[in-house]
């Protein structure tokens, strides 16, 4: 702090005593004593007038060089920042607001209002809310979109910070605003990805599913969907025809009384033994609901869910008429096997049968007639029924 003020004071101060001194030697003849007394009192007052007046400078020129460097802040960060006092109704801004609004910060100062008259007009509503919300000594956050000198619409985030006196009155608005038009394409972009992938996935879903559906629904094999406790979940429309049972009643029967009793065991045995890493594959004799039974091969495959596993499908084929046709195709293989065996009897009876017709013929006259015609007629029966085991040995036509 320079001491010109001071100096200039005292420098006064003597002038004028020199003069009052003067004048008063040219009318008295002498200075008097109350010249020097005055000039003695005046000292003290006149050096510290020059103190404030030295201070005053000196605050002057710190306030300046502090407007300076605040200007400069506020200049030199990428956003527009400004301060609001509503007792002087003076606005301080920076000069990045040319490059955000595309107005010059004279003209935000000539016109507070001028930050909403650029509000586009879609968001003006939530803009006005907010500023209720300001005066009402609430700070806070918005995003919403301006509208630039040169039709260019641009979104910006203005932040706000209400300053208050000791008894709660608001003085000043504090605030900055931030260019995130950039951002908000790229959020839009993003959403609109996402969006996309959503509707891809759920597209995908919609198809697996309907996939599942169709596999299920439309599956020739009974599939049955149990839980881990063995309770029958969901079964399809080939279930139903295999047992004789809706759904509705499947769900409520108890599984035991729908498997033969000699199966049972067997069944409790691999559904427990079925995990994550491994299937089960049995046959087994289900009872329809009209009694009759109907054998099945039964996989048992496991279902894993956001990698759990937490259920078992049960896949049924009916192989009842299967295996009666094997049954079938084992009896005639039987029968071919006992008519290959009657042929070679037959064979091997006809001919000393045959020997044997021809000597009681050639002996006819040398034995009682009566004796002849029993003799005869018990070899025509039993060459009559070696015909019937030769008629037997021939492949017969299977109908099932």
């Amino acid at each position: 702090m320079k001491y010109s003020g001071r100096i200039w004071s005292l420098s006064i101060l003597v002038i004028s005593g020199m003069v009052f001194k003067i004048i008063s030697y040219l009318k008295f003849g002498y200075i008097p004593l109350s010249e020097w007394l005055i000039n003695a009192i005046f000292i003290v007052p006149v050096w510290w007038v020059g103190l404030q007046v030295d201070k005053s400078r000196y605050y002057a020129k710190e306030l300046k060089e502090k407007e300076h460097e605040l200007n400069q802040l506020f200049n030199s960060v990428d956003a527009v920042i400004f301060s609001y006092d509503l007792r002087t109704d003076h606005m301080m801004v920076s000069s990045k607001v040319k490059q955000l609004y595309g107005y010059s910060a004279d003209e935000f100062k000539q016109n507070f209002q001028l930050w909403k008259e650029v509000v586009y007009q879609e968001d003006l509503e939530q803009v006005l809310e907010f500023e209720r919300a300001i005066l009402a000594g609430k700070g806070g956050m918005r995003e919403y979109r301006i509208l630039l000198p040169n039709g260019e619409v641009k979104w910006i985030q203005k932040r706000i910070t209400p300053i208050f006196d000791s008894k709660r009155n608001l003085i000043k608005i504090n605030g900055i605003d931030i260019d995130i038009n950039e951002r908000k394409k790229i959020g839009d972009l993003l959403h609109y990805t996402q969006e996309q992938n959503r509707k891809l996935l759920v597209k995908r879903l919609e198809e697996t599913e309907q996939r599942y559906k169709s596999l299920f629904e439309h599956n020739s094999e009974a599939i049955f969907t149990f839980c881990l406790e063995r309770h029958l979940i969901d079964a399809n429309k080939a279930a139903e025809n295999l047992l004789g049972y809706s759904l509705e009643e499947l769900k409520h029967m108890n599984w035991e009384s729908i498997i033969v009793p000699e199966d049972n065991d067997k069944y409790m045995k691999y559904f427990k033994s079925v995990n994550r890493n491994e299937t089960r594959e049995m046959t087994l004799s289900l009872i329809n609901k009209d009694g009759s039974k109907r054998i099945v091969q039964m996989k048992m495959l496991p279902i894993i869910t956001d990698n759990e596993f937490n259920g078992i499908f049960e896949i049924a084929k009916d192989i009842t008429d299967a295996k009666l046709a094997e049954e079938m195709i084992r009896r005639s293989d039987k029968l071919s096997a006992v008519g290959q065996l009657a042929a070679g009897v037959a064979h091997e009876i006809r001919n000393p049968l045959t020997t044997l017709r021809g000597f009681i013929q050639f002996l006819k006259q040398d034995i009682d007639k009566n004796y002849i015609e029993i003799m005869l007629t018990e070899l025509d029966r039993i060459n009559m029924i070696v015909s019937e085991f030769l008629i037997l040995s021939k492949p017969q036509g299977i109908n099932y």
